[in-house]
């Protein structure tokens, strides 16, 4: 039985393969996305505990996306990966909380603490009513 789902997105293919790699092996469920096109694509389609966005996508960016997804899924919880120590403050200004922020280069350790901290984080309570 997986730990939980979750959807990759970087255009990095090598770190998006490492990152899918381990995280499977950690026992997630786990899809990748090249591109935000690709990954709206998917949450429109499945369901997801987390979704790991880069910050700099070619044809979104990463803030932009994470407002779509969770115009789609708002239950999804969103761990962003950025190399710019500027951003921090924008997407911590976001309406839509941020689970973590992991700035590049990111450890493989690093990476699963912070989706196993996502991954337990509690609905709130909108979306826990009917």
């Amino acid at each position: 039985m997986s730990k939980g789902s979750v959807l990759l997105v970087d255009d990095d293919e090598d770190i998006l393969e490492l990152f899918r790699m381990t995280l499977l092996e950690d026992g997630y469920g786990v899809e990748t996305a090249v591109s935000g096109i690709e990954a709206l694509s998917k949450v429109k389609e499945n369901k997801y505990d987390v979704a790991v966005l880069d910050v700099v996508l070619p044809d979104i960016q990463g803030d932009k996306l994470a407002l779509e997804i969770k115009r789609h899924r708002d239950s999804v919880n969103i761990i962003f990966i950025t190399g710019y120590a500027n951003m921090v403050g924008c997407i911590n200004s976001l309406p839509i909380g941020v689970s973590d922020i992991l700035l590049k280069p990111i450890t493989v350790e690093a990476l699963q603490q912070a989706v196993k901290d996502a991954i337990n984080i509690k609905p709130s309570i909108n979306s826990t009513q009917s």
